[in-house]
Order: C-alpha cells, then structure tokens, then sequence
C-alpha cells in the first residue's frame, strides 16, 4: 500500500535526538522504538553520532533499537544502508512490517522516536480509510 511519504531529514532527526538525550538514553540502556520508521532515519542518525564518537556498534546496542514501518522494501532498504554505512548486520529481528494503527504491537520501549506521518483523512486510499474507521472513537 501506498499512502503519502515524507522523510524526515537526517539534520532534523539528529536536532532532536541531541535536544532530547536520546543518545545518552541509549547508551544507558534505554530501548528505542522508531514506530513509522520510514528509511530509519533517526536510528541511522543514532547510529551515526555512536560512530561520530568512536562508540561501538556492538549487538547489545542493536538490541535496543526497533523499526516498525509499513512498507517493507523501507526496511530492507535501512538494512543496507546500516551495512554499507557502519559495517554490521541489524538485526531482522529488531525489525517489524506492520501498520502501527491497526495491528497491535507487543514490545514495550522507553522511548518513541520519530515524524508522525501525515496525511489527510480523504486523501487515503478508500479501502484503507473503511478500516481505519472501525478505529474511530464513538461520538459523544
């Protein structure tokens, strides 16, 4: 399926992580999910700031950091660039293909990171939009 996609820009994704002690979160042991991760533009700028400051990528972080996205060729598509960028394998395991609206999720995290998507309610596709409703909340 496809719906309107706007990446958030890796400047951007690193302004907030910094403003935020995201980073320092991390390294603390908090467990970060990116839940409309697009290309996983704030875990590559995680990513990219560990390596800025000669930290390891090690398996533990990996650990704990989690994509959750729609499209599944976004996924493969931050896999690559994680192996071309950093050297490692992420983990499949670390990666979900799910819609976030509707298919519950069961992990819980620390931290929510990312650029909710938008787009206009009339501008999904109609199928879509028939099961989104069975989500809205009754009027008062």
């Amino acid at each position: 399926m496809r719906i309107a996609q706007f990446f958030t820009p890796l400047k951007w994704a690193k302004w907030l992580i910094n403003t935020w002690g995201i980073f320092d979160a991390w390294l603390d042991g908090a467990h970060i999910c990116e839940p409309t991760a697009g290309q996983g533009v704030f875990a590559l700028a995680l990513l990219q700031i560990a390596q800025r400051r000669g930290i390891p990528i090690t398996p533990e972080l990996l650990s704990r950091l989690t994509l959750i996205e729609i499209v599944p060729a976004h996924l493969a598509r931050f896999r690559e660039n994680v192996k071309r960028d950093f050297g490692v394998d992420f983990p499949a395991s670390q990666l979900f293909c799910q819609d976030i609206i509707m298919e519950r999720h069961a992990r819980t995290y620390d931290i929510l990171l990312g650029n909710p998507p938008w787009a206009n309610f009339a501008d999904l596709p109609v199928d879509y939009k028939a099961r989104l409703k069975l989500f809205s909340l009754p009027k008062a």
